[in-house]
């Protein structure tokens, strides 16, 4: 419905959209409405180069404003140097994006290493009842908590209590648990996804990424940081700060009212009502991203 009224705005009405995810059923809602819009706003560079590349949209009117985050502080830190080493996975609990099936085997791969790792599960969603069966069917139930949903309140807090933070994900658009949990310290172990998470987390300098589903490699770089204080401790602080300086709330909001400004390259003067969204056939996109592939 609200999609809809798009095609009955008066044309001197400024209309943009923002793409959140790379999912292919929400580019062909944006391919939808591209000759609609103005301009499109993505919270990655992975879906700019994605609509640009593929869907057709303008370069010029295709921008990257990423999402922020009101960044907690941990104010108990000590509770994270408290043993056993522990994981946390937080986010909707749905196998098709989130690569869920990857965390039993991960936690199963790490505990051959360090037999006490533990694994808190924050989220509710539709694959909740799978995943718990997974779980006991791994014999891993007393290693695995599960939460259900968390306010977004509580991110931080429960952040604090777990050493690293492991995103598993097929799609992601710019995954704001993993922003949360690195905002409190939480040392992220991700799925690259070209363009979305090494965008974030920079490969042992703020945190660990490892290729979708490859369940070896996410587990040895946990085995990593459960068995060096020192690095848990650099790439936490690293962590933190990179949220602080690059996505915190005030800095993508500041973004919105500079394009939209005079100059702005949003300004209501460069984009007269006849000028289509579309990019001509053929133009180049000026963007290289690597290919993703679907596990």
């Amino acid at each position: 419905m609200e999609q809809n009224l798009l095609f009955y705005l008066p044309q001197s009405l400024r209309r943009v959209i923002v793409v959140h995810n790379i999912t292919p059923m929400t580019y062909r809602a944006a391919g939808a409405l591209r000759d609609q819009v103005d301009a499109a706003i993505c919270v990655s560079l992975r879906i700019r180069h994605d609509l640009i590349a593929s869907h057709g949209f303008a370069p010029e009117r295709t921008i990257c404003i990423p999402n922020g985050i009101v960044a907690g502080a941990c104010e108990a830190p000590e509770e994270r140097t408290a043993w056993p080493f522990r994981v946390l996975f937080a986010g909707r609990i749905e196998e098709h994006a989130k690569g869920l099936k990857y965390l039993t085997p991960i936690l199963a791969v790490l505990r051959t290493a360090i037999p006490d790792a533990t694994l808190t599960i924050a989220g509710d969603g539709p694959d909740l009842e799978s995943l718990q069966q997974a779980v006991a069917v791994e014999g891993l139930s007393g290693a695995v908590t599960f939460l259900g949903s968390v306010p977004r309140s509580e991110v931080a807090r429960l952040a604090c209590q777990h050493h690293a933070v492991v995103l598993t994900s097929r799609f992601e658009g710019c995954p704001m648990s993993l922003l949360e949990c690195m905002a409190a310290g939480c040392v992220p172990v991700a799925s690259r996804i070209s363009g979305v998470t090494d965008t974030i987390v920079r490969h042992g300098e703020n945190g660990f990424l490892f290729p979708v589903g490859d369940v070896r490699s996410a587990a040895a770089r946990l085995t990593e940081l459960a068995d060096s204080r020192e690095l848990r401790e650099r790439l936490s602080e690293r962590a933190a700060s990179t949220v602080r300086e690059s996505f915190s709330a005030e800095a993508q909001a500041e973004q919105y009212p500079r394009r939209f400004s005079t100059g702005g390259c949003f300004a209501r003067a460069n984009f007269p009502p006849d000028r289509p969204m579309a990019r001509p056939s053929g133009a180049a996109t000026g963007l290289v991203v690597p290919p993703f592939r679907i596990p």
